[in-house]
């Protein structure tokens, strides 16, 4: 099972909301493996209180899990544009690792191979003539599957709201859901959106939480 983009914090009632709806599904499903994909908390790169509520959140968690750090979690590549208190830094990876767990994982799935890696560049680079097969990532609260140069892709969608289109162009399915991902030896992946009973369908709008109004349509 995929989960990303939660946004967990005791100040977000309503991503807490979706998150007990989620442990709900997740329970009921029974998988091998649950895999976050990023940003757990709504701003644990500037909050560490928000990091630790998640962690706690985790431990809810009905099946084996794995996750890696998102922006909202460690900050993002710094860029000239962006606040100047934003950037990923070693304080930030070490908190993660010291509250929520290693930020880079290997894990057999299914006859797969899956990796949790903590980056955004040079991946192509670095796995080529390795037989990589699919990239999952979130981040950008759409559901969607596409191939680019051979290469699947699926992108899976937040927990816990989806933007506006004004502060995102559509790409995908702006959905609040998760992927249930069946993975068996020498057959492709299947994947499928899962939108659990209850799962309210969430559209943050013009009062956008802090690490929105400094992020808007990053993820």
């Amino acid at each position: 099972m995929l989960v990303s983009d939660t946004h967990l914090s005791p100040t977000a009632p309503a991503a807490q909301s979706n998150w007990e709806t989620v442990l709900r599904a997740i329970d009921a499903a029974a998988p091998d493996l649950v895999i976050h994909l990023g940003d757990l908390s709504l701003d644990g790169a500037h909050d560490p209180g928000d990091l630790e509520f998640g962690r706690r959140q985790l431990d809810r968690l009905p099946a084996r899990g794995r996750l890696v750090p998102g922006n909202h979690d460690v900050g993002d590549n710094p860029r000239a544009e962006g606040p100047d208190d934003d950037a990923i830094d070693t304080a930030r990876r070490q908190r993660w690792t010291a509250v929520v767990g290693a930020d880079q994982w290997s894990v057999v799935a299914g006859g797969w191979s899956v990796l949790g890696v903590n980056a955004q560049r040079r991946l192509r680079r670095l796995f080529a003539g390795t037989g990589l097969a699919l990239v999952l990532s979130g981040h950008v609260h759409q559901y969607r599957w596409l191939s680019l140069d051979d290469l699947d892709h699926l992108w899976v969608p937040t927990t816990w709201a989806v933007l506006p289109d004004d502060l995102q162009p559509v790409l995908g399915a702006k959905r609040c859901g998760i992927v249930s991902l069946t993975l068996a030896a020498g057959a492709p992946p299947e994947h499928q959106l899962v939108e659990p009973v209850g799962l309210a369908q969430q559209m943050l709008i013009r009062d956008l939480p802090d690490p929105y109004r400094r992020r808007r349509a990053t993820g």
